[in-house]
């Protein structure tokens, strides 16, 4: 579907500009091996301009579902957003968890402007692409969820009477 240029174009600009300030971002953030994950953490959690940058990071990705809500023909790239913006607010608000998980971050973000860049040049092969993306979120969230979230046990007595009700 082809998306009309006229009437967003100033969000998908700042969707660009968007997208290369948080490349740049993670262009910046280079752990040093030397280091363990304790010190990184250290070092980072008193980095003004690394805390800056993650402020930063996490306003966009409410920018972006901003951008994208309005634009109907996106419906689908924005519910694959979604999932991808609980994933990183739940790593961005932890400096140990955000910087592990540094390059899982930075490839969710980077393949899914992809993903809107192929939807708005109008590739020929788009549904292709989205289901090769889809298919690569859900490996991404499979990994997130067992890998990396960790359960604090909320809501476990609502689950079971959830599962009670419905088997």
């Amino acid at each position: 579907m082809y998306i009309n240029m006229d009437k967003k174009e100033t969000n998908l600009d700042n969707l660009n500009e968007i997208y290369h300030r948080i490349r740049e971002i993670f262009s910046n953030v280079k752990p040093q091996k030397e280091l363990s994950i304790d010190e990184l953490v250290q070092l980072y959690s008193h980095d003004d301009d690394f805390l800056k940058d993650l402020h930063y990071i996490n306003q966009s990705l409410i920018d972006i579902n901003n951008i994208l809500i309005p634009i109907n023909e996106l419906n689908k790239e924005y519910s694959c957003f979604f999932s991808i913006k609980l994933m990183i607010d739940y790593l961005i608000n932890n400096v140990e968890l955000f910087i592990v998980n540094l390059s899982f971050i930075e490839n969710l973000l980077v393949n899914f402007f992809h993903l809107i860049h192929l939807k708005l040049l109008n590739h020929s092969n788009y549904e292709k692409d989205y289901d090769e993306f889809f298919s690569y979120l859900e490996k991404q969230k499979e990994f997130f969820y067992t890998k990396i979230h960790d359960y604090d046990g909320d809501f476990q007595e609502l689950i079971i009477e959830i599962n009670n009700l419905l088997w």
